[in-house]
């Protein structure tokens, strides 16, 4: 039984090569940029569950990074936790920032707002990543596939 269905996740494949002129430099540039990845996956929303990483063997080879998520896609809003009412200047702040949302208050005095997500799935939030991180990723690899199951 292979990981992705014990786990009950979905996988994303990745085919790479890093660049540089010796095996260890571009592998450690691999690495940097499996965590870099990992960290702005979590960040969006989506939960890492497990990485496998299989390195260059030589500056020939490819590596592949297989990074297992879960879900598939994610919820149309998001919750945003904002300051206690108390602290005025901040509560203020954040109430004219997204005063066209939603605004709601918890049991403990700070306001919470419900805001549409900008990204939804597993194919946007990879676009998203390498739009914003362009110029670090391509100095650090290069992409040879990608693959979503």
């Amino acid at each position: 039984m292979n990981k992705k269905s014990k786990m009950g996740t979905k996988l994303l494949y990745i085919s790479l090569k890093g660049r540089s002129n010796n095996k260890d430099v571009a592998n450690t540039k691999i690495l940097k940029f499996s965590e870099m990845l990992c960290k702005v996956l979590s960040v969006l929303g989506f939960v890492v569950l497990d990485v496998d990483l299989k390195f260059q063997d030589s500056l020939e080879d490819k590596a592949e990074l297989f990074v297992y998520y879960y879900p598939e896609s994610l919820p149309k809003y998001e919750k945003k936790l904002g300051p206690p009412v108390w602290v005025y200047n901040n509560a203020e702040k954040f109430y004219n920032k997204w005063r066209n949302y939603e605004v709601k208050f918890d049991n403990s005095g700070r306001i919470i707002i419900l805001a549409p997500r900008r990204i939804y799935n597993i194919s946007e939030a990879i676009e998203f990543f390498f739009n914003k991180y362009k110029d670090s990723i391509n100095n650090k690899v290069e992409i040879l596939q990608i693959s979503y199951f």
